[in-house]
């Protein structure tokens, strides 16, 4: 890495030890919390890009565990930022706050970087310098060589002009370990705080009319890992997330979309809502999912997901016989 040159000094300030060195150009920005096995071989994947020009921004939002003593080797390549526990937002925007480079690509601490992710990223950046924000292609930990909305998912040149137009059931065209966006131009914007919600969301949505997004190649540069950790696997990360999105859009927060950003926000927000009621029917919660029918019906009536509002009841139904039969069958019998 470019900061290893000269052996930088460092100094303690505010619970985070600094690497002394010349501002980079992209600042890597890792939050992590009680998960130093991941975080070790995400990090190695951030020291092996053939990119050097970065500097890396760990923020140990209130682990309990041996985190820190499990990064003492790295403390000459990173900038340790040790804070009470804050949630993955409030990390994530300590990270930014912190960070000094020209652009800041985020990273979580259990996804994973091809080598050459950051060279070919920043380079799409410059030379596509309106982009809100410069997404590669991805894949899941479980099949890393299917790509997960690549190629179909852009327009010329890759750009995507109109990315809310690109969501489908559980897939997203934006992920937060594969965006890069330039610091000064989402100077303001920044995530959610809120625990056990879609806290990348909002930031996304602050970002998308700053310009389009870039999808770099059709190739994964980005491993995203599922498991029973993941954020993305809690009922209440969906139930409390589109709760948290309906409030923004009655507070105005996203007033200056143009007329078609506001259709796809629209069918963004409906399809949302429908992914968090499923959850919800999934595990188990009823009460959730049928008060995610109740305040949704309408969205999704307006927005063509008549089919699942008309098969909703019985899949509620079905889902609660389904739970009775697995009562009975681990009730003792006498």
């Amino acid at each position: 890495m470019g900061m290893n040159r000269n052996m930088p000094r460092h100094s303690s300030i505010l619970g985070e030890r600094i690497p002394m060195q010349a501002s980079p150009l992209i600042s890597v920005v890792i939050p992590t919390y009680n998960s130093p096995d991941y975080l070790i071989q995400t990090l190695e994947t951030v020291l092996a890009q053939t990119f050097t020009d970065f500097e890396i921004v760990i923020i140990n939002d209130g682990s309990t565990d041996n985190t820190a003593q499990r990064l003492e080797p790295y403390l000459k390549r990173i900038r340790l930022i040790t804070q009470s526990n804050g949630g993955i937002g409030a990390a994530r925007n300590r990270g930014i706050d912190a960070a000094r480079g020209k652009y800041v690509a985020l990273l979580d601490h259990d996804d994973l970087w091809t080598p050459e992710k950051l060279q070919l990223q920043i380079a799409y950046f410059q030379k596509h310098p309106q982009c809100s924000m410069v997404m590669t292609c991805f894949a899941e930990s479980t099949r890393p060589d299917f790509p997960i909305n690549a190629a179909v998912a852009t327009h010329h040149d890759g750009l995507v002009t109109r990315p809310l137009g690109r969501f489908d059931h559980r897939k997203f065209l934006v992920m937060t370990s594969g965006i890069m966006f330039e610091r000064e131009r989402a100077t303001g914007i920044r995530f959610a705080t809120e625990r056990d919600c879609i806290e990348d969301q909002p930031f996304f949505l602050k970002m998308y009319p700053l310009g389009p997004v870039g999808v770099v190649g059709e190739a994964p540069l980005m491993i995203y890992r599922v498991h029973s950790g993941s954020y993305s696997r809690r009922p209440d990360f969906w139930f409390n997330g589109i709760k948290k999105l309906r409030e923004m859009d009655r507070d105005g927060e996203f007033r200056n979309y143009s007329m078609d950003q506001r259709r796809d926000l629209d069918r963004f927000l409906a399809g949302i809502s429908r992914l968090a009621a499923t959850v919800q029917l999934q595990s188990g919660r009823h009460e959730h999912a049928l008060e995610l029918f109740r305040r949704e019906k309408i969205h999704w009536l307006r927005n063509g997901h008549w089919r699942f509002l008309t098969s909703f009841p019985f899949k509620l139904i079905a889902c609660r016989m389904r739970i009775r039969r697995q009562n009975n069958q681990a009730r003792p019998r006498i």
